[in-house]
């Protein structure tokens, strides 16, 4: 069931993807995309992805049956609660908070409302507001790095929007082993990160087109959260990065 949704999942990642490349994103600070049928238990986290890749408040909407159901994200510098109660008279029904809303709507209005959100985007947001920074909780080391630690910091769970789990910088580390994407588009990175004779597999989720820097890189800084990945009954240490700073 788990590998059923995730292939959803990614198809209608890859069907969103490819009409946002299709924007003018320096001309459009707020991003809606429809399709028909589009499973709507995925469009949350499709919407979520596509946040964090371009940066931009966006709008996931699947017709089906006549009704638009949508979903979506924001970024921290933008109240998409705010601006869907603005444009509430094109809407059956909404709810959310700042970051994260849902909604109904009329498929022959989804024009109108995405008109209006990007005029809204446009008046509210700034050049600075749509460059991604990264929280940085603390900085560690690779050595410090283990099951016992990570089980410590899972105590702060359960982890979410008011408290998201922790990020760290790690500096100076080094390939142990050549990089290589992963994923049916190649879009992730999988790396194996050493520093002082320990090493650890890593996961750079939407890295993919990084891959050269990445790879060519002396040392890299990343910012990461350490994890406990359970795989084939074996329980495995692994760094979930947000970031990368590659040095030459």
């Amino acid at each position: 069931v788990n590998h059923k949704r995730q292939s959803i999942e990614e198809g209608i990642l890859t069907k969103v993807r490819n009409e946002v490349e299709k924007l003018d994103l320096d001309d459009e600070p707020f991003i809606v995309v429809y399709g028909e049928d589009w499973h709507e238990g995925v469009i949350g986290i499709v919407a979520s992805k596509i946040t964090d890749r371009y940066y931009r408040p966006t709008c996931v909407i699947s017709i089906k049956e006549g009704v638009g159901k949508g979903s979506g994200r924001s970024i921290p510098s933008f109240s998409l609660f705010d601006c869907l109660a603005e444009v509430s008279d094109d809407l059956i029904e909404f709810g959310g908070h700042q970051i994260a809303a849902g909604f109904r709507i009329e498929p022959e209005k989804i024009e109108s409302f995405k008109k209006r959100c990007l005029d809204i985007a446009k008046s509210r947001l700034t050049a600075q507001d749509l460059i991604p920074t990264t929280t940085i909780d603390s900085e560690t080391h690779l050595s410090e790095i283990s099951f016992k630690s990570i089980r410590a910091l899972n105590r702060l769970s359960p982890f979410g929007l008011g408290n998201p789990k922790p990020k760290f910088l790690i500096r100076g580390l080094t390939h142990r082993y050549p990089p290589r994407t992963i994923g049916a588009d190649g879009n992730h990175l999988k790396l194996t990160l050493a520093s002082n004779r320990k090493y650890i597999d890593a996961i750079a989720f939407g890295f993919g087109q990084f891959y050269e820097q990445v790879a060519s890189a002396k040392t890299l800084d990343v910012v990461a959260t350490p994890e406990i990945n359970q795989w084939n009954k074996r329980e495995l240490l692994q760094l979930h990065i947000h970031d990368i700073k590659p040095f030459n």
